[in-house]
């Protein structure tokens, strides 16, 4: 399990491009033409943004559609009025 780093800062250009750390790239498999997806941080966050490969968010969403199974069948076992609570408190709204 690769532990958190920082690789170091980008700057922006004109152009809107940046340049990813050469050790980031290489600790991560990433080349030239190689494709990264740009994503939001967590909910709220207008701050925070993180570059997954495509290997990356296929594991991402692999792990979301797994937690996602077994949280419906947590739900479907949990009573229509604690789901309600559930739901006002959720971060979806």
């Amino acid at each position: 399990m690769i532990k958190p780093k920082v690789f170091g800062v980008a700057i922006v250009g004109s152009k809107g491009q940046i340049v990813i750390p050469q050790e980031a790239r290489q600790e991560y498999g990433i080349e030239a033409g190689d494709k990264v997806f740009i994503i939001s941080g967590p909910p709220g966050s207008k701050n925070i943004i993180a570059l997954l490969t495509e290997d990356g968010m296929t594991e991402m969403l692999q792990f979301a559609e797994d937690h996602a199974l077994m949280l419906k069948n947590i739900v479907g076992q949990v009573s229509p009025k604690k789901k309600k609570k559930l739901w006002k408190k959720s971060w979806l709204i």
